[in-house]
């Protein structure tokens, strides 16, 4: 399956047809390659199941990301500060660098993780009053 430039598999299909795709961002949600977004501002994002499922099943969660190069996110306050999370298993498409280079200012603190194979969080990136090119760096580190 075409995702703008990007090659994903017909699996991601089913997932994208289901919950739908948006170009903004909104408080939670996965950023797919091309830029665009699945939107889970009206519910959690650890809740995405295969659509004919009803529960949450963090298998499926990780195999979605990891065949989509879908980048798990969140921005949300704590403590009046706007915290900004992001998981990914995939080294972010220059279309995702972008979304989040420009959402970065908006944060008052940055958590990054690159999940990995053997190991939950091989590398993490925690940052407070991010800036522009903090994401760039978080991408540089980790991958």
């Amino acid at each position: 399956m075409q995702l703008g430039n990007h090659c994903i598999p017909k699996y991601c299909k089913m997932f994208i047809d289901h919950y739908g795709r948006s170009l903004t961002m909104t408080h939670r949600g996965y950023l797919l390659p091309d830029g665009s977004t699945i939107d889970f501002s009206k519910m959690s994002h650890t809740e995405i199941a295969k659509p004919n499922k009803k529960h949450r099943d963090y298998g499926i969660m990780s195999s979605f990301m990891k065949a989509c190069k879908a980048i798990r996110f969140s921005l949300g306050k704590i403590s009046d500060k706007n915290i900004l999370v992001v998981e990914s298993y995939n080294k972010p498409t220059l279309e995702q660098t972008d979304k989040f280079v420009k959402l970065m200012p908006k944060a008052d603190k940055f958590y990054g993780e690159r999940t990995g194979n053997n190991q939950p969080w091989p590398c993490s990136y925690e940052l407070n009053n991010p800036t522009s090119l903090d994401f760039q760096k978080f991408v540089s580190r980790c991958w």
